[in-house]
């Protein structure tokens, strides 16, 4: 990992982590909350630089197979066909990993 790439992962963490209202004052507990930083940083955070993948899809042979859902009967499906799945609507759903608020987890499902 190169100088950049270190500082900007410091930098998404002290944002995304570190900057909240309550953080934790014995090293066991703020040893766990890095832990579930990184774990949410590696499996559900996409990254720019990675083509919107997260760390552990990269890391995986296989690119995932990724299905555009598409809510809008008129229109045109461009590119692949197999990729798009014609739905009636799209719902949005927010968890929090580990029951942490500042840990989103967001999936689009076929409503």
């Amino acid at each position: 990992m190169n100088h950049a790439s270190q500082s900007h992962v410091c930098r998404s963490m002290k944002a995304e982590c570190c900057r909240r209202a309550f953080t934790p004052l014995r090293l066991p507990a703020v040893q766990a909350e890095l832990d579930c930083y990184a774990a949410w940083f590696r499996l559900h955070r996409p990254h720019q630089t990675l083509q919107g993948t997260t760390p552990e899809e990269r890391r995986e042979d296989e690119p995932p197979a990724v299905v555009r859902l598409e809510p809008r009967p008129r229109m045109p499906i461009r590119g692949d066909p197999i990729s798009v799945r014609r739905v009636a609507a799209v719902q949005l759903r927010v968890e929090r990993f580990a029951g942490r608020e500042h840990l989103p987890v967001i999936r689009l499902d076929a409503a």
